[in-house]
């Protein structure tokens, strides 16, 4: 026998054997405001990160590839506080468009031009596929609602 507990809810015992025809486990979205302090703290974090490490990354030859790919991280917090900023004044049913997507790009080639001018076009690529997979997730989770 299994126990799973449950947010919110009683919890139940479940046989190994037996489907699970309802899981009594419930995930709600963070709140807009929560995200988006989360999300700038780890963008300030990782910019003063890239910045902290500024002649180690790069000093030596691989490791501007390496600030660029963390350079994508910052624009994904950054795009997430972002998003999450807007959502906050335009209200909740605010998506993020190309506008978004552009701006935080621009911010993240200053970040990664501030490192090394490698850092610019990888940390675009990083990022590039970023958004690919981040429309995925979005597609796949958002879809399914409507």
């Amino acid at each position: 026998m299994f126990v799973i507990e449950g947010i919110n809810e009683i919890d139940s015992i479940v046989s190994p054997s037996s489907p699970i025809s309802k899981s009594p486990i419930s995930i709600t979205m963070p709140e807009a405001s929560s995200s988006f302090v989360f999300s700038l703290v780890l963008s300030v974090l990782t910019f003063g990160a890239l910045q902290m490490f500024k002649k180690q990354i790069a000093g030596v030859q691989p490791l501007p590839i390496l600030g660029g790919f963390v350079c994508s991280w910052f624009f994904v917090f950054f795009l997430t506080a972002l998003n999450n900023l807007r959502q906050i004044l335009s209200g909740s049913s605010y998506q993020s468009g190309r506008f978004d997507v552009v701006l935080a790009l621009v911010i993240t080639a200053f970040v990664g031009g501030s490192i090394h001018p490698i850092c610019i076009t990888t940390g675009i690529a990083f990022s590039l596929v970023a958004v690919y997979y981040l429309q995925r997730i979005a597609t796949k989770t958002y879809q399914s609602r409507t």
